[in-house]
């Protein structure tokens, strides 16, 4: 498999991490709860992306150092990686993710964006509105699996991202 990435959407419920190839197929993925809302500034959520990778690693059955890897957060991200405001992460607000997160991944380089630029790209192909994406085009809960997978295969790949670690 040439063409990985490891792709991680933190949201208010969970923290997904997928490695996905170039065509955005997944290989493998891994979830963990998003930690409750007493975090050290990112401290936290930073070490919850990390088990998740961890695990990532374990399910694909190989290790996953050298591969890229975006995330996905919730709220306002500046460019410098600090997680200006997140009703979803409130602790995590004010963090600086960039800095928290390549920490955490041993200095590796890390692209953030927020979620939802990430998704968006992803969603282009059916449309939110599409038929049978749920009441009002919002895209329905059946669906939210899908866009959390796209968020985390696409973790970075937004029109502003932010590298973690430069």
């Amino acid at each position: 498999m040439t063409g990985l990435t490891v792709g991680v959407d933190v949201g208010g419920s969970k923290v997904l991490a997928v490695l996905a190839d170039a065509e955005g197929a997944v290989h493998a993925e891994a979830r963990h709860a998003t930690p409750p809302h007493e975090d050290a500034p990112g401290v936290v959520v930073a070490d919850t992306v990390a088990g998740a990778i961890d695990d990532l690693a374990r399910e694909a059955g190989r290790a996953l150092d050298g591969l890229p890897v975006g995330v996905g957060l919730p709220g306002m991200l500046d460019r410098d990686g600090v997680l200006a405001v997140s009703p979803n992460l409130p602790s995590a607000s004010g963090a600086d993710m960039a800095a928290v997160l390549a920490a955490r991944l041993g200095g590796r380089a890390v692209v953030l964006a927020n979620d939802a630029d990430a998704a968006a790209p992803g969603r282009a192909p059916r449309g939110w509105g599409a038929p049978g994406r749920g009441r009002r085009g919002g895209g329905g809960a059946r669906d939210a699996g899908r866009r959390d997978r796209c968020v985390a295969a696409r973790g970075g790949r937004s029109a502003g991202p932010r590298l973690a670690g430069r």
